[in-house]
C-alpha cells in the first residue's frame, strides 16, 4: 500500500464520520470561486483590498451557516423527533441525570 492511498482512505472514513465538514468546504470554495468570477465587475468604487475582505467575510459566514444548519439538525433529531414520536426519555441521554 502506498503512501496515496493511506490518506485516501482516511479521508474518506473522516468524511464518513463528519459529513458536515466537506459540505462546509464546499461552501466556502463556492463562495470564494464566485467571488472571483465576479472580481471584474466589482466597480470602480470598490478597492481590490476591501473586495478581499468582503470575500473573506461571505466566506466565514459559509462556514458559520454550515456549522448553524448542523445544530440545528442535531437538535431536531435529539429533541423534536424524539418528542413527536412519544418517547419518554427522548431528551435524557443514558446516565444523564435530572435536576
Amino acid at each position: 500500500m502506498s503512501y496515496g492511498d493511506d490518506e485516501e482512505n482516511r479521508f474518506f472514513r473522516k468524511v464518513k464520520e463528519n459529513p458536515w465538514v466537506p459540505l462546509g468546504l464546499l461552501g466556502t470554495i463556492g463562495v470564494i470561486g464566485y467571488q472571483v468570477f465576479n472580481y471584474r465587475r466589482r466597480g470602480e468604487h470598490v478597492k481590490p483590498s476591501v473586495y478581499i475582505i468582503q470575500t473573506r467575510v461571505f466566506a466565514q459566514g459559509a462556514i458559520v451557516g454550515t456549522l448553524a444548519l448542523v445544530v440545528g439538525y442535531k437538535l431536531f433529531n435529539e429533541f423534536i423527533i424524539p418528542a413527536i414520536r412519544g418517547d419518554a426519555n427522548g431528551d435524557v441521554k443514558a446516565g444523564a441525570k435530572h435536576r
